[in-house]
């Protein structure tokens, strides 16, 4: 029985459709994607084209190769699952190696490889038999057409093609068969053809003639299945060229006037191409005509060149004439978001070599650790017990070559694009009106202020939670309708909030099955990889679930339970970290915004920094308020984004994260409120307004390597402030403390710029209380910082560095231009 397996197999694929459009692509993309990767690390290729090989064949590569096989209805939703599904399984693989120390990075992206290449060519076995294709469209409903409101004009096809029940083999397809003696034993999604060219979709209910729908053609059609192909299986309508006049005649062609201003559309026609070349060629020149040695108190947009903002207004202008005229041209709104994202998000590594903000180096260190242990050393790390997003980039750079800081510095340009793909889908899945998709895009990337963007695993779960969301609002939507459910003030509510809800596409059983497999999938990749998103995310789904949006109470229990599973036995390294503790939400408001204690004293431009990101939150919560209150006789447009966009909020009564669980708030609210605020500027200075101290020069960054490579095991590193680049190499959890900097900066003084000799031995007495080799570090970057922040005087810290530098009771251990390193020597 086994030797006819294989022919059975065969069978199975042959009897499949033939991909086409967005299938093919798919195929094409995993096919094309495993033999590059294959291929190409092995050769003595630059390390630069190697990462982006691999990088792309991670995050398109393997889901590519599974979803040719699926017809998922529409080509935005079906890549940016595509992206969502490969980034997770790249990332379950990486996680697995760290978990079992069986450390081999490039045989198990040739394992993925091998797979995604077998799997696209099974996608084309029934072309390779000689196959023709079946007409390609939607098997999981349509989705919203995407339209002109102004105009009322459709710009998709009239008609694609739809999914009529089942018939069973015993009942043959004849010619003599009438529409009105099929048997509708399931629902039928049927297209109304009408007079006009606006579509609707008419849902014949189980037991009614399939006749009753109106006539999709004059007389019964015979349909012929393709050879091979069983009787049994979904039967197809070809796709209807034409819409079918019934009785109506057809009108006279008559030239419709557009009402649109002759000169908007000259602007846009003729200018709007050069609207776009012109900010590219504006910001290039203002990075080359700009220094990062001009960044002052005021951050970034200090030291840039007046071109920057030429290159800005020129971008967001040109996006919004070409808005205006209906999102007509695809290219063109794309390749605004691009720039957009270019010169919001790839100004500060163009200008500064290394990393931004200290934190990032932390998790270098980390991804060092494990390209170098290839597995998990020490259990109580908390970034070593959620290892899988470490583990990911570590084999990214294993097999590429490329050093981790060159990763570090463009990520985030890499997670901001990202970021684009699945939000784009979620909009266009909830909206008819083709505009709304790129307009909450640029938006999104506008209000994006609170960095949350750079090499860390809380970028990278959120891309795969906006794909959680995007599965739960294209395939688990709960049908508007009659609503049984009790109480009836819940009945009420959920009928409330479908009033003027946007249609819902039609999803199979076997559909919601496979979504629902998805994205406990997906999720777990957020839990195993991040100690907080799971919460916002598993928040989301409850606040839909008991809102009547989405279908399927199960979602809620699963999703928590995966997270408490995972939750348990790594509950003592959180909760020495303080993750868990309750908080007051209006100091957590302040504490996160401003970055230290609320009543901390700091430059000016600290309080310009402060206060636009401030009011920025409060004018978008607000105005995302107001505009649910506007609509609260029509809900059913804003109900989603109105719960996605304030449910986060839950999170902060049962963690803390060490304060900074506003900025996760923020960061799950920003794309819900991106439907109705929008900035740019103010948002520049809220992401970069600190980038006086969160750049760091190399020889500050060498010199952090050096002390961390060179320190004796066991030693302690001690620095007036944490802000520098630390726990950079694998070697971190070889000091005391699992490496993190002990703060000196209670023992010294904060009234004074003055070093007496009492505070260089309260220096050294908190030195000889560790008993153990202690170090001190300083740097340029905690001049800067404690500048900034009012921390000491100014002048305070070079004064420690020259007592130091002649205390006998101290040596230098390494020494550079903006960075030194002191033994102590002493008693």
């Amino acid at each position: 029985m086994s030797t006819l397996a294989p022919g059975r197999l065969w069978e199975a694929l042959l009897a499949r459709p033939v991909p086409t459009g967005v299938n093919a692509a798919l195929a094409w993309t995993g096919l094309g994607l495993g033999v590059l990767a294959a291929v190409v690390v092995p050769l003595p290729v630059v390390p630069v084209a190697k990462f982006f090989v691999v990088l792309a064949f991670a995050c398109f590569g393997p889901g590519a190769a599974l979803l040719a096989h699926v017809r998922l209805g529409d080509a935005v939703a079906a890549w940016a699952m595509t992206l969502v599904l490969s980034l997770s399984l790249f990332a379950l693989g990486a996680a697995v190696m760290v978990w079992t120390a069986n450390w081999h990075p490039y045989p198990e992206l040739l394992g993925y490889a091998v797979v995604a290449v077998l799997s696209s060519t099974a996608a084309f076995a029934p072309a390779l038999a000689g196959r023709a294709g079946l007409p390609d469209g939607p098997t999981a409903g349509p989705l919203p057409r995407q339209r002109d409101r102004r105009r009322g004009v459709f710009y998709e096809p009239a008609d694609t093609t739809r999914v009529l029940p089942r018939i069973p083999a015993q009942r043959p397809v004849a010619a003599d068969l009438r529409p009105e003696e099929r048997p509708a034993e399931r629902t039928a999604v049927i297209p109304r053809i009408g007079p006009g060219d606006v579509e609707s979709t008419q849902v014949i209910k189980p037991g009614v003639p399939a006749a009753g729908a109106g006539r999709l053609a004059r007389e019964p059609v015979l349909f012929q299945p393709p050879a091979g192909r069983p009787l049994d299986l979904t039967r197809w309508i070809p796709r209807i060229r034409e819409p079918i006049r019934e009785t109506v005649a057809e009108p006279a062609p008559v030239r419709q006037r557009t009402g649109e201003p002759w000169i908007l559309r000259l602007v846009s026609v003729v200018f709007g191409p050069a609207f776009l070349v012109s900010s590219v060629l504006y910001w290039t020149a203002a990075v080359r005509m700009s220094s990062a040695a001009k960044v002052g108190d005021y951050g970034l947009l200090q030291a840039m060149h007046p071109y920057f903002y030429v290159a800005l207004g020129l971008c967001v202008f040109g996006f919004l004439v070409e808005i205006a005229r209906g999102a007509r041209r695809t290219w063109l709104l794309a390749g605004y978001v691009v720039v957009l994202i270019l010169i919001l998000h790839a100004t500060v590594p163009s200008l500064v070599y290394e990393p931004e903000y200290a934190w990032t180096y932390k998790h270098i260190g980390v991804i060092e650790l494990f390209k170098a242990r290839g597995g998990i050393v020490n259990v109580t790390d908390i970034y070593q017990a959620w290892p899988t997003f470490f583990a990911t980039v570590a084999q990214l750079s294993a097999v590429s070559g490329l050093g981790t800081l060159r990763i570090a510095a463009w990520a985030p340009v890499f997670f901001d694009a990202l970021d684009c793909l699945p939000l784009f889908a979620i909009v266009r899945s909830l909206t008819d009106d083709r505009r709304l998709p790129y307009l909450t895009v640029l938006i999104f990337s506008c209000l994006n202020w609170v960095a949350q963007d750079y090499l860390s695993p809380q970028a990278f779960t959120y891309v795969l939670a906006l794909g959680a969301v995007l599965i739960m609002l294209r395939w688990l939507r709960r049908v508007p309708g009659p609503i049984s459910v009790w109480p009836r003030w819940l009945a009420r509510l959920w009928k409330w909030l479908h009033t003027g809800l946007a249609e819902v596409p039609y999803v199979s059983r076997r559909a919601e099955r496979a979504a629902l497999f998805t994205l406990y999938v997906v999720y777990l990749l957020v839990v195993i990889s991040h100690q907080l998103s799971p919460y916002l995310v598993a928040l989301s789904a409850t606040g839909l679930v008991a809102l009547g949006l989405v279908k399927s109470w199960r979602i809620v229990p699963i999703l928590l339970g995966i997270s408490v599973v995972y939750l348990l036995p790594h509950y003592d390294v959180v909760d020495h970290y303080g993750l868990f503790n309750g908080l007051n939400i209006f100091s957590t408001f302040l504490h996160g915004t401003q970055g230290v204690a609320p009543d901390a004293v700091g430059t000016a431009g600290r309080a310009l920094s402060v206060k636009l990101v401030q009011i920025l939150s409060v004018l978008m919560w607000g105005l995302s308020a107001l505009t649910v209150l506007t609509s609260r006789e029509r809900l059913g447009p804003v109900a989603v984004p109105a719960t996605l966009a304030f449910a986060p909020f839950a999170v902060m009564f049962g963690q803390g994260y060490g304060g900074e669980a506003i900025y996760r708030v923020y960061l799950f609210s920003v794309p819900w409120c991106a439907y109705l605020t929008a900035a740019a500027l103010v948002s520049i200075q809220g992401a970069h307004g600190q980038l006086t101290f969160d750049r760091f020069s190399r020889t500050e960054v060498e010199a952090s390597r050096y002390a961390y490579l060179h320190l004796p095991r066991d030693a302690v590193l001690i620095a007036p402030a944490g802000n520098f680049p630390a726990k950079l190499t694998a070697t971190y959890g070889d000091l005391d403390a699992n490496g993190d900097p002990q703060n000196l900066l209670n023992s010294l003084p904060t009234d004074r710029s003055t070093i007496t000799s009492d505070d260089l031995a309260a220096v050294d007495s908190f030195a000889q209380g560790y008993r153990a080799p202690a170090y001190v570090i300083l740097t340029h970057s905690m001049i800067a910082y404690g500048h900034y922040f009012g921390y000491w005087r100014d002048g305070m810290l070079e004064n420690l560095n020259a007592a130091m530098a002649k205390s006998p009771d101290w040596k230098v251990f390494y020494q550079a231009p903006d960075a030194v390193v002191y033994q102590y020597v002493g008693g």
